[in-house]
């Protein structure tokens, strides 16, 4: 006869892991209001977890089937500054959230800088759906989608500094850039090739 005999500590962890098998999705609904469309983002670390888009006038998106945990939220629009918050995703509620998004000045645009480019697959095809997000070093500070069926993408306007690139579309494996440099006025120029999964 076998006897197995379990510690403390592993039955916690398999009670632990039992409960999180058991956890129900939870969701996020974000309001915001912006004159140009909203790009909303939720990262765990500098992985992509959701993504959605308020169009004008709408004045909100709801992100749905989140597993529970803590993330990040990213909310930006052209013209605007963008903001993070940490947020928890509580098994199976939906979090409220109303984002106010502030104008960018004259003077913003002369003290920050941007990123620009194409977003492309393998074949020099347009990626449109797609999203970017913009580090600083572990943290998200920006996001946005391509404006159009041709793939151009702006993440404007952020202080100068050496930023990664993230890219994520369905389908493609995600493309990071590291050591892009944003300088005070100017742009820099990042064309996105993604490669199919």
């Amino acid at each position: 006869m076998t006897r197995t005999v379990l510690t403390i500590a592993a039955v916690s962890a398999l009670m632990t892991a039992c409960l999180l098998a058991q956890a129900a999705p939870g969701s996020i609904e974000v309001h915001v209001s912006a004159s140009n469309p909203v790009s909303v983002v939720l990262m765990s670390g500098s992985q992509v977890k959701a993504v959605g888009v308020v169009p004008v006038g709408s004045g909100g998106c709801l992100l749905q089937n989140l597993a529970p945990g803590k993330y990040v939220l990213v909310v930006s629009a052209s013209a605007y500054t963008s903001v993070t918050r940490a947020v928890t995703v509580n098994d199976g509620a939906e979090t409220e959230l109303t984002v106010t998004l502030a104008k960018l000045t004259k003077d913003d645009y002369k003290a920050r800088g941007r990123v620009v480019g194409f977003v492309k697959d393998a074949n020099d095809n347009p990626v449109a759906k797609s999203t970017l997000v913009l580090m600083k070093g572990d943290s998200p500070v920006g996001a946005t989608r391509p404006e159009n069926a041709t793939g151009v993408y702006e993440l404007e306007w952020y202080a100068p500094g050496t930023y990664k690139v993230i890219a994520v579309a369905a389908g493609f494996k995600t493309g990071t850039y590291d050591g892009q440099q944003i300088t005070a006025g100017g742009s820099t120029w990042l064309d996105v090739v993604l490669q199919p999964k």
